[in-house]
């Protein structure tokens, strides 16, 4: 289960700036990952499946793409995504993509590297009241299958494709047993 809240912050004041000048609003999209109600560990041991059996989980990472808020009216909002190595704006294809890496290279995740990402930040126009968020999980077609080594963020991040002609894993969830 993975569970996302909206909360409004900044610490480029003049990218905030000129969002601002356009009416816009710095979003931030927190995500944390759970197993039942625990939260997800690299060094956590969970009962999974029936009968129960200990798993421990090695990789949790998944791309997300067209985030957009929703406001108290029900209006589905798109958010523009702060360009990092984390997520990007491909206004060519028309879509965003961002990349959620939960696993920190401790405990069962030590095949992993220590980066992690758990937060999406944009703008959003400022008059509204966002109580809710949505995305597909998934790298879209037109982004899929470029070249890794040669690809812009977040897609070049290692770990989350297999080649170019394979294209992205969408979802890498690992558990030792």
């Amino acid at each position: 289960l993975i569970l996302g809240g909206i909360v409004g912050c900044g610490d480029d004041p003049n990218l905030d700036e000129q969002m601002a000048a356009r009416g816009f609003a710095r979003q931030t999209v927190e995500f944390r990952a759970l197993i039942g109600a625990e939260p997800w560990s690299c060094s956590g041991t969970y009962l999974l499946g029936s009968p129960p059996s200990e798993a421990r989980p090695s990789h949790l990472r998944f791309f997300v793409s067209d985030l957009a808020l929703t406001s108290s009216d029900g209006q589905r909002v798109p958010l523009v995504l702060e360009n990092s190595v984390w997520q990007g704006n491909f206004d060519d294809v028309g879509h965003t993509v961002a990349l959620l890496d939960f696993d920190d290279a401790t405990g069962n995740c030590r095949f992993t590297d220590a980066d992690t990402n758990t937060v999406i930040t944009g703008w959003a126009p400022e008059n509204l009241d966002y109580t809710g968020v949505s995305f597909r999980i998934g790298v879209p077609g037109p982004l899929n299958h470029l070249d890794a080594g040669l690809a812009p963020p977040p897609m070049n991040r290692p770990g989350m494709w297999w080649s170019w002609r394979d294209g992205h894993m969408t979802l890498r969830a690992s558990f030792d047993t």
